[in-house]
């Protein structure tokens, strides 16, 4: 019989709030009188990044932390000021957390 890795489900609203606050943080500096275009290799990184987070269950914890850490990176580097890009971090590990389930407990 084969044994599958149980993936979880993030919870809709994490992930809506997540979607609203990303939005957000992009279009703040849009709206000033000449907004910069982002460098399409920044965006397909925050993309993989989301995706690396959303598809982490079953991986290592190090690893997972590293592409949320990476994220928030590169958020700075493409002008979301610090606060913010660690408050979307905050809920992309969250998320996260919710797509890998429960950590394992220690045996005793």
């Amino acid at each position: 019989m084969l044994m599958a890795e149980k993936t979880h489900e993030p919870l809709r609203p994490a992930v809506g709030q997540f979607a609203r606050d990303l939005i957000r943080s992009r279009l703040a500096p849009v709206r000033g009188l000449n907004p910069e275009p982002f460098p399409e290799r920044q965006v397909d990184a925050v993309v993989a990044e989301i995706d690396n987070v959303f598809k982490s269950a079953g991986t290592s914890t190090v690893g997972f932390h590293d592409h949320v850490g990476q994220f928030e990176k590169i958020m700075i580097t493409i002008g979301t000021p610090q606060s913010t890009a660690h408050q979307l971090a905050g809920e992309l590990e969250i998320i996260g957390r919710q797509v890998r389930g429960p950590e394992d407990t220690p045996v005793r």
